[in-house]
């Protein structure tokens, strides 16, 4: 209707990820922020801080909010998929 095709899961996983394990959002987010000044490479912070957010999440979670983060993970990284061909590629900037 506007002519908006929609990110790639990003924003609506770190809203997710406050929701069911605040800790690890805040974790991933400051990988993405982290990443994002050193390299300038949205992708590589948003691939790196949805790791992080897991792993966070696995040491510090119950298992419902893991399993929660595991799906947001996997959209994230499934949405990515022409990002991580090119930086492979060495061909994303």
């Amino acid at each position: 209707w506007l002519g908006f095709r929609g990110g790639k899961g990003v924003a609506t996983g770190l809203g997710v990820s406050l929701a069911l394990a605040p800790g690890a959002a805040v974790a991933g987010a400051a990988t993405w922020v982290l990443l994002y000044r050193l390299l300038h490479i949205s992708s590589v912070g948003s691939l790196a801080g949805v790791g992080v957010a897991l792993v966070v999440a696995a040491l510090t979670a119950d298992r419902a909010a893991v399993y929660g983060l595991i799906g947001v993970a996997l959209l994230v990284v499934l949405r990515h998929q022409a990002n991580i061909r090119r930086l492979l590629g060495r061909r994303e900037s």
